[in-house]
């Protein structure tokens, strides 16, 4: 990195020092560390600034700490700059050699930059866009398809993640909404049954607002004895929440329960009963006295509407949340019956990086290739053993032009594209990819035998009325190969990912330095981790090894995502469908109180217990069929945000609605029924008596 990265993004060292600028470096390589990794690797050691570490055999010098946060790209803990005068850091030749870092044909480079004041990101891109073009004008060769693109630094660190906290945030907004709800229905009922005691206080003389006051200042007593429950069981929701964070989720690390989330909550919960708390306590101050300070408070109209309002409310949101949360589900199920094209059973992959400076040839890839297959392939219990420059979906990948010998070229724009993959002899074995025509790799293909391998995907779009087998491939950066294979498809970047062609080629024609090794074995892949592990280092005790991981587990990283989603929503609509049962169920008790003399009269009358059961299940079932309707009405509205996390099933899925919508009217009608059986029970000689 360039020296100045730090400064402009205001950040200092909490040890040492950042890098100089650069008419004060000096030729000493040097290196700062992480808050995470000096703390890991160096035991928080006060003094290893200015101490020498080695690495790729070359010695840094720390010169500094950077604070404990993620810097522009997610989980870096290292940052190096080779100064004026001295070469790319040797770790980097090969992979990123000394030509990349400085040629015009190199791929793409990353700069941060901090707008001037009044400048636009659009008028940013416009000028980026001028500069390429000229670029382009000057050197056609290199930069005729080069471009530069602006985004926000918010963007570029939160990745595809922004929309997925967006809606987990709105979620939990909406069950805040919904225990607000609840809260201010008990208030209701509460202070509905302290009319007579608010009565007599008014009587003795205290205004409207010393009642309010009372009220507010017992609400808010209550406020603080449930934010601090909560402050309690925050380290542990959070441990939990954690363990099932999907990896690749923006500062993940650097989320903890900190003053500012603590002062937040407080924050959040005193405003909430002040909202919430302000209007039953005005409702409650305006106690008639007359009335109240009769022989039993009768709540009042208005007060029953007011919770038969938020019922409705409590209901339509949970129906928003059950939707959301169903959609979610079904489409993690289609994801689940997703066919890869490969299979991950029993498959251990070891990620490796063959550094130049200790394979600076060719010919000592190919040499270390095979050693490695010899040495691995050979262990007892592996079934075969191969190489590849990627495994599917490992989240990395290349594509590039190419044009078929015989055909016209392709006009500007219109280039053929292709993805790009280096594999081994025995790689489609391995991981059960189908050889549909043709034969596989051998040890002598490769750049004296240039050979290609093509998927279906490919030949469907290339090749739709022809046999692709003893066709030359070319491309802008290999020789001719000629295809000797068409296998099958295989997801390789995405499971919800349309099919891409894909072309194969073998790794000596594309020396790649980071490099899968893929391991067949029958059982527990990673049982063999051990004897692997031990297979490389006798031949390269230096050779670093970056991952070993079975492929199931690389290939569950890809249902990471949705699986998060589908279970934290799915917790918060769980929340939100007992929130809908308790406000229906409390509003039912309550109105079941109200009515005991109504309900007497009408069992003296002659009414029977069915009968009781039908008027108080009726009512709840219309506070239920509002709240349903109004929810489905917002359902509609507010599930197309989930239209990009969906797969296989559309935001507006009508089995889902439905479904839902059954669950919901069931539950609610479900928490009307023991109100209903205690009006039943009533005896109507002691209603009466009551009155």
């Amino acid at each position: 990195m360039s020296p100045g990265f730090f400064a402009l993004l205001g950040v200092e060292a909490q040890l040492g020092r950042t890098f100089l600028p650069e008419s004060d470096a000096t030729t000493e390589p040097t290196v700062i560390l992480s808050h995470g990794l000096w703390q890991r690797r160096f035991g928080s050691d006060p003094a290893i600034v200015g101490q020498t570490m080695t690495l790729d055999d070359a010695p840094h010098t720390v010169v500094g700490v950077v604070p404990p946060q993620s810097y522009y790209h997610e989980g870096v803990e290292l940052w190096i700059r080779a100064p004026r005068g001295i070469p790319a850091p040797r770790m980097f030749e090969g992979v990123f050699d000394q030509d990349f870092l400085t040629a015009r044909n190199s791929p793409y480079l990353w700069v941060v930059g901090r707008l001037a004041a009044g400048v636009t990101l659009e008028q940013a891109q416009a000028e980026m866009e001028t500069i390429a073009g000229r670029l382009a004008d000057a050197y056609p060769d290199a930069n005729a398809e080069r471009g530069a693109r602006a985004i926000p630094l918010q963007q570029q660190v939160a990745g595809g993640f922004e929309r997925n906290l967006t809606v987990l945030l709105g979620t939990a907004a909406f069950v805040l909404l919904m225990a607000c709800a609840n809260i201010a229905s008990l208030a209701l009922a509460r202070g509905a049954a302290r009319e007579r005691e608010l009565a007599i206080r008014a009587t003795l003389g205290a205004g409207r607002g010393r009642l309010t006051r009372q009220l507010l200042t017992e609400g808010a007593l209550l406020t603080l004895l449930g934010a601090g429950a909560g402050v309690m069981l925050a380290p542990w929701g959070l441990d939990l929440l954690l363990a099932v964070v999907p990896e690749g989720v923006p500062r993940q690390q650097d989320v903890a329960v900190d003053r500012w989330v603590l002062t937040f909550a407080l924050a959040i919960s005193l405003v909430t009963m002040l909202v919430v708390g302000l209007m039953p306590a005005l409702h409650a101050s305006r106690t008639d006295v007359r009335q109240g300070l009769g022989t039993r408070a009768t709540g009042g109209r208005s007060r029953q509407r007011l919770q038969r309002a938020l019922v409705v409310a409590e209901t339509a949101v949970a129906l928003v949340l059950l939707v959301g949360a169903g959609l979610l589900a079904r489409s993690f199920v289609e994801l689940r019956r997703i066919e890869p094209g490969f299979d991950s059973d029993g498959v251990l992959v070891l990620s490796l990086t063959m550094p130049a400076w200790r394979y600076p040839e060719q010919s000592q890839l190919t040499t270390l290739h095979r050693q490695l297959l010899e040495r691995v392939g050979g262990l007892p219990d592996v079934r075969s053993a191969a190489t590849s420059s990627h495994v599917p979906l490992s989240d990395f990948g290349a594509n590039t032009d190419f044009a078929i010998e015989g055909r016209p070229p392709a006009l500007p724009g219109a280039e053929l594209r292709i993805n790009l993959r280096a594999v081994g002899p025995g790689y489609f074995r391995t991981l059960g990819i189908p050889l549909l025509s043709g034969r596989d790799f051998t040890a002598s293909d490769g750049a004296d035998v240039p050979v290609v391998a093509i998927n279906e995907a490919a030949r469907r779009r290339y090749w739709p009325d022809e046999d692709p087998l003893g066709q030359r491939l070319v491309t802008k950066s290999l020789a001719l190969g000629e295809i000797v294979a068409v296998v099958g498809d295989a997801k390789q970047h995405a499971l919800r990912e349309d099919l891409e062609p894909e072309l194969y080629v073998p790794p000596s024609m594309i020396p790649f330095r980071i490099l899968d090794l893929v391991v067949k074995t029958d059982g527990d892949p990673l049982r063999l981790a051990g004897p692997v592990r031990e297979a490389i280092q006798g031949i390269d005790p230096q050779l670093p090894i970056q991952e070993i991981a079975p492929l199931d587990q690389i290939v569950g990283r890809a249902l990471t995502s949705p699986r998060f989603n589908m279970l934290l929503i799915g917790l918060f609509a769980a929340i939100a469908l007992v929130l809908a049962t308790v406000g229906i169920f409390s509003v039912m008790t309550y109105s079941v109180s109200q009515r005991t003399r109504d309900i007497g009269i009408r069992l003296a009358l002659g009414a029977r217990a069915p009968d009781v059961y039908t008027l108080v299940v009726r009512h709840g079932a219309m506070l239920t069929l509002l709240g349903v309707v109004i929810g489905g009405a917002a359902a509609l509205a507010l599930t197309r945000v989930l239209a990009d996390l969906l797969y296989g099933v559309t935001a507006f899925d009508p089995l889902t609605f439905a479904g839902v919508a059954a669950l919901l009217a069931a539950v609610d009608v479900g928490a009307s029924y023991l109100p209903a059986r205690r009006a039943a029970a009533v005896d109507p000689l002691e209603a009466i008596r009551a009155e």
